[in-house]
């Protein structure tokens, strides 16, 4: 996500519940519109009502990315000569760049501005005031490029590891613990981000993308999707599901709970930063233990 969309100051962020359609169908179609490409409506009215429900679905946005990377392992499964990769099969590599670049195709690249401003912003080192005008400024200095390129870098590598796991797995017909492995991170990640939007993490700015939707989740709405997602991923692929859904929490709350002592809040480029590490270190989890 970036910060550099929103509503004004002047506009009225509380919303008139009347002027909104049936809840779950406007969750779901605004997230997929505001975070993928598909070419959902979404809801015609934009304010805090608007943004609670489109973040408490984010995680099923999540799902178009990782049915793109499901669908490219599938792909290269059902091409590769050799369907048990060995340690000179460059298909895992393969897999990982391409799911990568699906995986920013399809959700705009969005998240990678939000982590190139926040890495600006901390690695800037000034007070909460100065550190908002580097969110602000549309420049990318090399701490951004930096973690994109590094972040970047590892999620790749994570997934050709995962990639070679995958075709093993399928080859043996065990389906469906892998197409849970590769889905993982990029559900987990927007969970994430809604994490990042718990009530107790407030917004910095009354403008922005960050005024409709931070601080808008309860912790109901934040503890049934990690369950679910440790439910899910602890009983189809064990404690490596586990680890990679508590250590995806864990420092989802930290760098979240960073940014809103280094900038006095949470916007949307903090979202952003927030689902590209959060998939990034579930990636590497379940690299190394799948």
């Amino acid at each position: 996500m970036s910060d550099k969309a929103g509503p004004s100051h002047q506009d009225n962020l509380d919303g008139d519940p009347s002027a909104h359609g049936n809840a779950v169908a406007e969750a779901i179609t605004t997230a997929l519109s505001w975070l993928t490409v598909l070419p959902f409506k979404g809801a015609s009215v934009f304010d805090r009502i608007t943004g609670r429900r489109a973040i408490a679905a984010l995680p099923v946005a999540g799902l178009v990315p990782a049915a793109g990377a499901v669908l490219i392992t599938a792909g290269l499964f059902a091409t590769s000569s050799s369907r048990t990769p060995t340690l000179y099969d460059v298909t895992p590599i393969l897999g990982g760049a391409l799911i990568m670049v699906a995986a920013q195709m399809l959700t705009r690249a969005m998240h990678l501005d939000g982590l190139a401003d926040v890495a600006d912003a901390l690695g800037s080192y000034k007070p909460p005031e100065g550190a908002r005008e580097v969110l602000r400024d549309p420049s990318t200095g090399p701490m951004g490029v930096g973690s994109i390129v590094l972040t970047m870098l590892t999620t790749t590598t994570a997934f050709a590891v995962i990639v070679a796991s995958v075709l093993s797995h399928w080859s043996a017909g065990q389906m469906w613990p892998s197409v849970v492995v590769l889905c993982l991170p990029f559900v987990a990640s927007r969970a994430a981000a809604t994490t990042a939007c718990w009530r107790g993490f407030p917004p910095f700015s009354n403008s922005g993308f960050g005024s409709l939707t931070a601080g808008t989740q309860s912790t109901v709405t934040v503890a049934c999707w990690w369950t679910l997602l440790l439910a899910v991923s602890g009983g189809l692929i064990g404690l490596v599901g586990v680890a990679a859904c508590v250590l995806s929490f864990g420092v989802t709350l930290l760098l979240t709970q960073h940014c809103v002592k280094r900038f006095g809040g949470v916007n949307g480029d903090v979202f952003g930063a927030v689902i590209e590490v959060t998939c990034a270190v579930c990636a590497v989890v379940l690299a190394i233990g799948f």
